[in-house]
């Protein structure tokens, strides 16, 4: 696959707000009545959660809604998105001797970490899991952890 210096995202739909958007730090009053309203529709909503979600692309203006990911340059791999706004991949330097690491772009806080140096990854279908490559050894360990937490408690693989 080839690498990329730059992360872009796209929003699918017309009617999906960016997520790099200017955030509004003012909060509206709610009522009784949209407090009950929003509680009956959070339960209709956890009755339909296993219901197959149709996936529709507006691709009207889909070249206007394609969005940088606040990053800094680098040689982009191995992209995955384990949870709804979260954004895993690989990136290496262009000097050589730093080694390739996993990050984790959380699209919510708008923060980047940089996790720790690996060949390659794989995560589990439930994301909870992920199977980790480095310098020839692999491992298994948790998602989303830095270092010290995701390779201590790890088991390595023969």
């Amino acid at each position: 696959m080839r690498s990329t210096n730059s992360l872009y995202l796209v929003t699918l739909s017309k009617e999906s707000e960016n997520p790099f958007a200017r955030e509004n730090d003012v909060e509206a009053v709610k009522d009784k009545e949209e407090d009950e309203d929003a509680n009956e529709k959070n339960d209709k909503n956890d009755k339909n959660k296993y219901e197959a979600k149709k996936l529709e692309i507006d691709i009207d203006s889909l070249m206007k809604r394609i969005v940088h990911i606040p990053v800094p340059a680098a040689n982009y791999f191995s992209l995955s998105a384990p949870e709804e706004g979260q954004l895993d991949y690989l990136a290496s330097g262009t000097n050589p001797e730093n080694p390739t690491m996993l990050n984790k772009y959380d699209l919510k806080e708008r923060k980047n970490k940089s996790l720790f140096a690996t060949d390659a990854y794989s995560i589990s279908a439930d994301a909870k899991k992920m199977l980790v490559y480095i310098k020839g050894d692999r491992f298994v360990t948790n998602t989303g952890k830095s270092q010290r937490e995701a390779l201590w408690p790890c088991r390595q693989l023969k």
